[in-house]
């Protein structure tokens, strides 16, 4: 399988999964509120630079665009720690040129 359409499965997998709200559905009812599931799952997504972090370098690894510029030395650093099977660490540099970008962006609009 080539590596693309591999990362392009392993993408789908993980947000089918995170975005899953009912898998408790054989019971009824639910033993607990289905929100507090999302809010379980949903969590450590929620922050503005996780949601960045994630469109670029998923659009670098699997439809191979060129991430902005800006930031495109942090998206490279993330998906080599993806593709090397490493835990992605977000570094200090990264993570302000991530926040630069985005005070950019949203000066621009």
């Amino acid at each position: 399988m080539e590596v693309k359409k591999y990362l392009a499965y392993r993408f789908e997998f993980w947000k089918e999964i995170l975005d899953r709200k009912h898998w408790v559905m054989y019971l009824y009812p639910p033993p607990f509120e289905l929100s507090e599931l999302k809010e379980l799952f949903t969590g450590g997504r929620i922050n503005p630079v996780t949601e960045v972090i994630e469109k670029y370098t998923k659009a670098y690894m699997v439809d191979a665009a060129e991430p902005p510029p800006e930031i495109a030395g942090a998206i490279k650093n993330f998906a080599d720690d993806i593709a090397c099977g490493r835990e992605v660490v977000v570094r200090a540099g990264d993570y302000i040129a991530i926040h630069n970008f985005m005070r950019a962006q949203k000066k621009a609009k």
